[in-house]
């Protein structure tokens, strides 16, 4: 048991090392300590589909509005006819397809053959794929003789390329057994503050499956009401739970997580926790409400990544 411990232990610091972009294998995977900017890439503004569109451009625009995220993807889904719209499920994980595949079409159907590169599972935790992706859209014409999508894939659907600009490398942290230090457990969001959302949520929620055998849960148990980053670089991070705030050393534990988990956005500089409810933020001595993303240095995983 000892030597698996130690081996999983050292793959997941080797995540701390390497290049960016889309992963070439999973889950295991080496990638930079800095993202950088959380909003940086491509912008991509949906458009809804036009009254005349042929079935290609409805199916093409379904799957370029999912590359940019929206409350509910309410572009996206109104490629869709009404019954699907109201069954489809982007928050369910993402397909990512291989460039140079474009969709195949007559004048009433639409398809879209590929090789799949890879999946990101619900919670946001990328796995190599070496499978087909073979969707029939099932194009049909609604009241208004317009073309709309009955069939859509499970989840987002994304090219290589889109995902690499839409989508932002996110990196929560977990304590190993003995609570020395800390093991990364990459994960990808949409690009802004679905980002830091995400950050907040994959700490809270613990470990991919994987990891789970090398590193401890979090210790608290509470869920996300909200976060933000001012103009100044502050994460303001709002928590909720059903029972009483954390004790202090469960609290010191988490500061340490969401502190380290923070430190990888060049736009945030400090964090600041408050539990709903109550009137002020966590203090932490000596840092105080306002704890700088440079805190806990001896937790810090980057000095361990050369092992």
């Amino acid at each position: 048991m000892a030597k698996k411990l130690t081996a999983l232990l050292v793959g997941a610091c080797l995540l701390l090392t390497g290049c960016s972009g889309v992963p070439t294998s999973g889950p295991v995977e080496r990638v930079s300590a800095d993202p950088g900017h959380v909003n940086s890439g491509v912008e991509i503004a949906p458009a809804p589909p036009g009254p005349n569109a042929t079935p290609v451009e409805v199916v093409e625009g379904f799957l370029h509005a999912q590359a940019s995220w929206q409350p509910q993807y309410a572009v996206a889904r109104a490629y869709l006819t009404t019954e699907a719209a109201q069954r489809w499920r982007p928050e369910a994980g993402v397909r990512v397809y291989a460039e140079g595949n474009p969709v195949a079409a007559t004048d009433t159907t639409a398809t879209l053959r590929a090789p799949l590169v890879g999946t990101v599972d619900a919670t946001g935790a990328y796995w190599q794929s070496t499978g087909t992706l073979d969707q029939d859209f099932g194009l049909v014409k609604n009241a208004e003789g317009r073309w709309r999508i009955s069939t859509p894939p499970e989840g987002l659907t994304i090219s290589e390329y889109l995902f690499a600009s839409a989508f932002s490398r996110v990196t929560p942290y977990f304590f190993e057994p003995g609570g020395r230090w800390l093991v990364p457990d990459p994960r990808y969001y949409p690009r802004g503050s679905q980002a830091y959302e995400g950050a907040v949520q994959a700490v809270l929620e613990g470990p991919t499956d994987w990891l789970k055998p090398a590193v401890r849960p979090t210790d608290v148990s509470a869920s996300l009401s909200h976060v933000s980053v001012s103009s100044t670089g502050m994460a303001a991070i709002t928590l909720r739970g059903a029972g009483a705030p954390p004790a202090a050393a469960a609290r010191t534990t988490l500061l340490t997580q969401l502190t380290r988990t923070f430190a990888q956005f060049e736009t945030v500089t400090a964090i600041e926790v408050t539990w709903e409810g109550e009137p002020e933020p966590w203090t932490l001595p000596p840092y105080g409400r306002t704890i700088p993303v440079s805190a806990f240095p001896d937790a810090d995983p980057a000095p361990r990544q050369g092992s």
